[in-house]
């Protein structure tokens, strides 16, 4: 079957009327006679004899087959053939680090795709055969921190399996294996995924010394449903919900089921440069203070020098050198401002914003060449806040201003929770996720397929299913246009020497 992936450019076909007029128009005028008397000749003899018919009907076939030739070529044809499936083995795959829980799932199905002769492979790189009694015998235990992707797996499995093969895929559903564009495969795919047994994980995302001298413990806990945060305020040598704290060799230090974590005693120290924007400074030391007062925890305000752990560099003056690291820089940007009628948007899970609309109004151009990464933007997908790492220095750079007359930021009542992230960053999750307990959708596992497209259902797909071939027709266009073009030149310049 014959397509045509861009058959817009099939209009070009009716340049065709070019060469048509140019030879229509080709009116050839009669010639004179010479004659010894027009005596004999009467007045109404007198008359021009003119010839109107197409001359040169080969060169014109030929200009015009190249015109359409030509608009063909630019829809760029392919030619699309279904070809009857191969015989070849379905491949059963499951991942090594979770094969016995996986089979102990899904046994009536793997052991009646087994006795029917298809193959049963590891799901990662290289998608080894193995024999199920082995892995069942089979006591070690797989590097859970190598594991790649789901997706990042599948476009492998795609450059190996046999063209026709089907595969059959048993995993979990949990949604940290799934990171990454979602892949377009020809592979048909039969996905299964299922929910472990160890759906339930808590631990301790940080712990610090509050002003009052307890200890401030986030918790957070995750499940299928989600992950959720909750802070407990204990005093050294007492348990709450299962949170122990205690003072060991004079360090603070609090405990969860088997998780031991140092409390942080130190005191948060913050500097702002107030030179020539002393009123943004003043809406910054409020939402300071908010964040104190809401988290217990111990900051101070400081002059700005090289030392500080925070740096608010409100002014228009270059930074100081020799700034220490692991430093947190936030500095307004300098160069051209611009008017404009936009909004915030927020990085996501920097925030728990997510309806309010808080308008901007003036703003700094972005430079075309900032390669920082986008924090804050403006309705355009613009930069409003971009961080980048310099000698281990986090540098966040704002294009815009901490003042009523450029945005309505300052008196936002999600001000304070998006400076929460800057100031007291979250602590990442284990190595690899192990702590992310939440399910993916089954309407999210399915990988976007060439065979049909893409559904909000999980529906396996067949071996019977044809494999589709494409074979690209450019090329032969291509020779023939070029062999049409040289036959009309030549015609051309013969038809001209006569």
């Amino acid at each position: 079957m014959l397509q045509l992936l861009n058959p817009i450019w099939l209009f070009g076909i009716s340049g065709i009327l070019v060469p048509l007029i140019i030879h229509l128009w080709n009116i050839k005028t009669g010639k004179t006679l010479k004659v010894g008397s027009i005596r004999l000749m009467g007045e109404s003899s007198r008359q021009n004899s003119r010839s109107l018919k197409l001359m040169d009907l080969l060169l014109l076939f030929l200009r015009c087959l190249v015109i359409i030739l030509l608009s063909l070529y630019l829809a760029e044809p392919v030619w699309k053939s279904l070809q009857a499936p191969k015989g070849n083995k379905a491949w059963i795959l499951i991942e090594k680090s979770a094969f016995a829980e996986t089979y102990t799932r899904f046994k009536g199905e793997i052991d009646s795709l087994s006795a029917a002769g298809e193959e049963l492979r590891l799901f990662e790189p290289g998608f080894k055969r193995v024999e199920l009694e082995e892995m069942l015998a089979d006591s070690t235990k797989a590097d859970s921190s190598a594991l790649l992707p789901y997706w990042s797996l599948l476009r492998l499995l795609e450059q190996q399996i046999p063209q026709g093969s089907k595969a059959l895929i048993y995993t979990s559903d949990r949604a940290n294996r799934f990171k990454g564009a979602r892949p377009a495969i020809s592979t048909a795919i039969n996905w299964k995924a299922f929910t472990p047994a160890d759906s339930i994980s808590k631990w301790i995302d940080r712990s610090y010394l509050t002003i009052s001298g307890e200890i401030k413990t986030i918790v957070s806990e995750s499940s299928p449903s989600g992950t959720f945060n909750s802070a407990i305020d204990i005093a050294p040598g007492n348990e709450i919900s299962g949170v122990r704290a205690s003072i060991l060799n004079g360090k603070a230090q609090v405990q969860l089921d088997g998780q031991t974590l140092l409390a942080d005693t130190s005191t948060l120290t913050i500097a702002v440069n107030v030179e020539g924007f002393q009123n943004d400074a003043a809406y910054l030391g409020a939402a300071i203070a908010s964040i104190q007062k809401y988290t217990s925890r111990k900051i101070k305000l400081v002059k700005p020098s090289s030392q500080q752990d925070i740096l608010f560099w409100l002014s228009s003056k270059e930074l100081p050198s020799g700034i220490k690291a692991n430093t947190k820089v936030f500095k307004y940007a300098m160069g051209k401002v611009t008017s404009t009628n936009t909004w915030l948007k927020f990085t996501e899970g920097l925030t728990t914003l997510k309806t309010e609309n808080i308008r901007v109004y003036k703003r700094i151009s972005y430079p075309e060449k900032a390669l920082g990464f986008s924090v804050w933007e403006d309705g355009f997908g613009k930069p409003l806040l971009d961080l980048k790492q310099s000698n281990n220095v986090s540098l966040y750079t704002f294009y815009s201003r901490l003042n009523p007359e450029w945005t309505d930021l300052v008196w936002s009542p999600e001000f304070v929770k998006l400076l929460m992230p800057l100031i007291l960053p979250a602590k990442p999750d284990a190595p690899n996720g192990v702590f992310d307990k939440r399910s993916i959708h089954l309407s999210q596992i399915l990988p976007h397929s060439d065979l049909r497209p893409p559904t909000s259902e999980l529906r396996p797909q067949t071996s019977d299913n044809p494999v589709t071939n494409k074979k690209d027709l450019q090329h032969f266009i291509w020779i023939l246009l070029m062999g049409i073009f040289i036959a009309e030149r030549y015609l051309s310049f013969r038809t001209s020497t006569n």
